[in-house]
């Protein structure tokens, strides 16, 4: 039996409720709903709990990957500053071999700031931002205060799973 037709039974059950049905019905109703619904709702918590567990193995591969990507890009600068400080050496400002061209580009001047509190107000420019007090903003929607430009909404359901 699916979950969608364990619910469509809990409904029914609930009809047999309202119309008045006989207790001993009743029970035997719900025991038999009340098991199914319990595999089924276990089987899916266990469902969850390995797809979980694959995303952890996931990310975990990923963490790899991202070191050793890191890695590569930290060879491939070494691999430059080696070509670049031959090049200069050399005095070769190009280079080409029919598939791949590469050229010497001189270091430019770059600013470096040592201490930012310590330079002259002439070279700084005033920033402002504005921060919306959100939970204020609940708490007066919520009671019956209208704000424009905000309203109440729900979150998500969620499943608390330990």
């Amino acid at each position: 039996m699916q979950l969608y037709e364990i619910t469509e039974n809990l409904k029914q059950i609930n009809q047999m409720l309202e119309d008045g049905v006989s207790l001993e019905e009743l029970k035997d109703a719900l025991a038999d709903v009340d098991e199914a619904f319990e595999e089924k709702a276990n089987g899916i918590l266990f469902l969850i709990r390995n797809m979980e567990s694959n995303i952890d193995a996931i990310k975990l591969e990923e963490a790899r990957l991202a070191s050793r990507k890191k890695s590569m890009e930290k060879q491939i600068e070494s691999v430059k500053e080696y070509l670049i400080n031959n090049m200069v050496a050399t005095g070769k400002t190009k280079l080409d071999n029919g598939i791949i061209k590469a050229s010497y580009i001189k270091p430019k001047a770059m600013l470096n700031l040592i201490d930012e509190s310590i330079v002259p107000d002439n070279y700084k420019t005033p920033k402002v931002t504005i921060a919306l007090d959100k939970a204020s903003m609940l708490a007066d929607l919520k009671n019956g205060i209208e704000i424009d430009g905000a309203s109440i909404g729900e979150s998500k359901a969620g499943l608390s799973i330990k």
